[in-house]
């Protein structure tokens, strides 16, 4: 990657003036490689395009930095110098930045691009002070949140099957008729819910969503099951580690004694599923990332949300 400076220079440019600048996105589709609109719940996709498209028009050569090429994972968020850019794409005015994301020096920018929801072209850019974004943050909540990574070859095992960790056939006989199920094309919560919904209707249960932990309970059986649909290798584990002993949500057991079900997506369509006690996702090739990041919740203001409308 070649920047577009002299590497010596060490300035800023002002909010206003670099908000002038990446004005001439608007307008712009935000689209894969092939030229298709990403699924609603590849977010991470669709924001590496959009800092993709923020290096090209602030005059990065980055014609050979292909997304999934070295050269592009080296860009990080801030190597944007000497603008010192963070870049988010959002369609809701619910901002939840992971707390490394923003940078905490206040002569730092922020750049906030605005994506229609239904066709993914960009509506609005909004670029402010890292410490103007950090003040909208008036409830100073901290939501945890954990990660793992399905090993490649894990994945690949569980490709038109159920690989079942767990030693349960009942619950492998509820899940195989799902396999080639379609999962809509939408965020990563209503896909979680839409899973859950074809679990529950498959076994012949009720099931409602309140924000449960663990989502779906298996009475008969004495199991419960938290549920997940994962495009890629990372996993979202949510609040609780898996492997904590602890009694946790509303089940009366602990998340190393919930079966973690993780529905293989690829296309909108379940390719099989992985089944495995939280206390044995590393033994059963699932990577669990241990640093704990913690996600603010900001509400940007409304009168920057809508002034575009």
């Amino acid at each position: 990657m070649v920047r577009p400076w002299d590497g010596s220079v060490n300035r800023f440019e002002e909010a206003e003036e670099l908000e002038t600048r990446l004005e001439d996105l608007i307008g712009e589709l935000i689209r894969d490689g092939d030229g298709n609109q990403f699924a609603q719940s590849n977010n991470v996709g669709r924001a590496q395009r959009v800092k993709y498209m923020v290096g090209e028009l602030l005059g990065y050569d980055i014609s050979n930095a292909g997304l999934r090429t070295k050269i592009w994972k080296d860009i990080k968020p801030i190597t944007y110098l000497p603008h010192r850019l963070s870049v988010f794409s959002m369609c809701w005015n619910n901002w939840q930045p992971w707390t490394y994301q923003i940078p905490s020096d206040s002569d730092d920018l922020v750049a906030i691009i605005l994506y229609d929801n239904d066709d993914d072209s960009i509506r609005d850019v909004i670029v402010e002070t890292a410490e103007t974004c950090l003040s909208w943050d008036t409830t100073g909540t901290r939501t945890t949140k954990h990660q793992a990574t399905i090993l490649t070859q894990t994945r690949l095992d569980a490709n038109a099957t159920v690989l079942d960790y767990c030693g349960i056939p009942q619950i492998v006989d509820v899940l195989q008729p799902l396999i080639g199920s379609e999962i809509s094309n939408s965020d990563n919560r209503r896909r979680g819910e839409e899973l859950c919904t074809l679990i529950s209707e498959q076994n012949n249960t009720e099931w409602e969503e309140n924000g449960q932990f663990p989502d779906i309970t298996f009475p008969r059986l004495g199991v419960n099951l938290e549920c997940k649909v994962q495009d890629s290798n990372v996993i979202d584990l949510g609040q609780f580690h898996p492997e904590d002993t602890n009694v946790a949500g509303n089940a009366n057991c602990s998340p190393s004694e919930t079966i973690y079900c993780i529905a293989c997506v690829s296309s909108n369509i379940i390719t099989g599923f992985i089944l495995s006690y939280g206390r044995d996702l590393v033994t059963n090739g699932i990577s669990i990332i241990e640093s704990q990041a913690y996600k603010l919740q900001i509400r940007m203001p409304n009168h920057l949300f809508t002034r575009s409308d």
